[in-house]
């Protein structure tokens, strides 16, 4: 497999690995599903594996700072459009 691809590839499944664990430790932590818990608790060392793969091609400055953003656009995105989750500037303040 091409170098730049697999990088790529591994990006990918790290980030939507992790992105699924968190949507199901959330929906877990609404519902106390335990299915949602048995499948967390599945998903999340797969994550890790894609990771730690990922960081024999490149460094943990980099390939975290690219998984990370990706998580974070994923996990927005699961939170407005699954959990009807409402963004504003004011939730920042306690």
């Amino acid at each position: 497999m091409d170098y730049v691809f697999s990088k790529w590839v591994l990006i990918a499944l790290s980030s939507l690995t992790f992105v699924f664990s968190d949507s199901l430790s959330a929906y877990w932590g609404k519902t106390g599903n335990k299915f949602a818990l048995f499948a967390f608790l599945l998903a999340s060392p797969i994550g890790y594996l894609f990771f730690a793969l990922l960081n024999r091609k490149l460094s943990l400055g980099i390939s975290s700072g690219i998984v990370n953003l990706f998580m974070i656009m994923g996990n927005i995105a699961i939170g407005l459009l699954v959990f009807g989750e409402i963004l504003t500037l004011k939730q920042g303040q306690f």
